[in-house]
């Protein structure tokens, strides 16, 4: 029976003090070198990507936790190998839809896949399938909060998630 094994990063928060120091250091200077072989070790890598990727964007309002990451953070999951990451989550549209359409072409750009949002609500429920050692893994990801996030027929950037009901 063929396997493969899969690395699930969990919340990768890159905004805050990481984003910071993105800004001084080169991203190899964030990763442990463990942490990094364990996840060269997997044949597929996913991570919930906890914060948008982008230099545009205000902070959503009535939110008292906004999470950023400067460009130079997808390289972080690019050395980590992350294959895909989740986006139905809290904090992916922080800076409104314009920073969620850049961390689209941030991802798009180093090859990274992307499920549970996207540019209007028919890609952002559209699974994401990722291949390895001839096996296919289908992805999807769902979140149920903040509401005010959730993907709507007439809001096509703010496509993340699903509503109950919808």
């Amino acid at each position: 029976m063929q396997t493969i094994r899969l690395a699930l990063l969990g919340d990768t928060m890159l905004g805050r003090g990481v984003a910071e120091t993105l800004r001084e250091l080169p991203a190899s200077a964030l990763l442990d070198p463990a942490v990094v072989a364990l996840a060269a070790a997997a044949d597929l890598t996913l991570a919930n990507l906890e914060c948008c990727i982008s230099e545009r964007g205000d902070p959503f309002p009535g939110r008292v936790f906004h999470f950023r990451a400067p460009p130079q953070a997808v390289e972080v999951l690019a050395l980590l190998g992350v294959d895909c990451v989740t986006l139905a989550n809290n904090h992916a549209l922080d800076f409104g839809p314009q920073a969620l359409l850049d961390t689209f072409s941030f991802l798009e750009e180093a090859g990274i896949a992307w499920v549970g949002a996207g540019s209007d609500l028919e890609q952002a429920r559209q699974p994401v399938t990722l291949q390895a050692r001839g096996m296919r893994l289908a992805v999807v990801a769902l979140s149920d909060h903040p509401t005010e996030y959730a993907a709507e027929r007439d809001r096509p950037p703010e496509a993340v998630g699903d509503r109950p009901g919808d």
